[in-house]
């Protein structure tokens, strides 16, 4: 079993009309963070599918090989804005839970299932129409070679 403490920051944009000084992130297919709140929910930029931008937080993690073809992966993630985006707003974005389980079918292939929850914070309420706000969740599987 391995265990891990992570965190990472991502500067907001200063707002200036000439220029974009925001963290941009460039995602691929495969998770390097979170993956609700990465892939699947605008971010506190405001950007669908945004990244980290306008964003830090705090990881805690376990992996587990189960055996020599089956491994696991357990990440909760504590997530705060680092700026408001309007004025009274909470910076608490949400607690994100993800998974992942990914069976080795040969040397260079796999079978991977694996998603996330994200239990949304109060960030959301300036920016919906609505006074609550519903969780967010996704699951995806996938066959993935390597070459």
């Amino acid at each position: 079993m391995k265990l891990t403490v992570e965190g990472a920051y991502g500067s907001g944009d200063k707002r200036s009309a000439d220029k974009n000084e925001a963290f941009i992130t460039s995602l691929g297919a495969d998770q390097h963070f979170t993956y609700v709140y990465e892939y699947r929910t605008v971010n506190a930029c405001g950007n669908l599918s945004g990244g980290l931008c306008n964003t830090w937080y705090a990881k805690l993690g376990a992996s587990y090989d189960w055996t020599k073809e089956v491994a696991s992966w357990l990440n909760v993630y504590y997530l705060n804005a680092n700026k408001v985006l309007v004025e009274g707003q909470s910076k608490y974005i949400g607690t994100e839970v993800d998974a992942k389980v990914e069976y080795k079918i040969d040397k260079n292939l796999k079978y991977w299932v694996e998603g996330g929850y994200l239990f949304a914070g109060n960030f959301w309420r300036a920016t919906a129409l609505r006074n609550s706000v519903d969780d967010a969740y996704a699951l995806r599987h996938g066959l993935q070679l390597n070459f």
